[in-house]
């Protein structure tokens, strides 16, 4: 797991999601490298599985009903006023990877509106084996950025819209510097698994080069 990281501050995060790891993801980075008092909003039917999420935090949305969703929608707003985090999946749903559009749901919007003042980062998350046996995690945390009037102002659509750009864009640059092998160093290394069995092969009968 490696994150390069342009901003510290964290209230509203939202993130692009394409897979079951993304929520135990959110959990690690925030107790090892944020420590805040964290929420996140996940589908109505995934937390009914895996209700273990909850005690990580875990909040239920249920886009079926209505109802449901305002009052969902409502306590994400309340816990941002409280002063803590919350992580939002503004897709709604999994999706691929190199999906685009991300389509974004205007549930982030509403979340959003009318709170200028709290700081909104984007998070991408891009996994590859990278010549591996095992995958790596690159996550990318962009800088803190806040409603400006203009936007603050718009439609639901148009905030969405916003908000879309600019994590498409975010995660388009890291997607390219992995896949390019570039400004690799400009990430920190948060966590390192065992040696997997290929590694394991290389240092018992690997022949050196030099």
């Amino acid at each position: 797991m490696i994150q390069r990281s342009r901003g510290s501050t964290i209230r509203s995060r939202f993130i692009f999601h394409s897979n079951w790891w993304d929520g135990l993801v959110l959990h690690y980075i925030n107790r090892a490298h944020f420590k805040k008092n964290a929420f996140a909003m996940i589908d109505e039917e995934g937390l009914r599985q895996f209700p273990f999420f909850r005690r990580l935090g875990a909040f239920s949305i249920d886009r079926s009903s209505g109802r449901h969703m305002l009052r969902s929608l409502q306590y994400a707003k309340d816990k941002l006023q409280g002063n803590n985090a919350v992580w939002i999946f503004p897709q709604g749903k999994e999706e691929h990877l190199e999906k685009r559009p991300l389509a974004f749901s205007s549930g982030i919007s509403r979340i959003i509106s009318g709170n200028e003042q709290i700081p909104i980062i984007p998070v991408s998350l891009y996994y590859s084996y990278f010549h591996k046996q095992t995958p790596y995690l690159f996550i990318e945390t962009g800088k803190p950025f806040y409603l400006d009037s203009g936007t603050s102002g718009s439609s639901y659509p148009d905030i969405t819209a916003h908000l879309e750009h600019r994590l498409t864009s975010q995660l388009d640059r890291l997607a390219e510097d992995v896949v390019e092998e570039k400004q690799l160093e400009s990430f920190v290394s948060l966590l390192k698994g065992k040696s997997t069995v290929s590694e394991s092969f290389q240092k018992t009968f690997g022949r050196s080069r030099q």
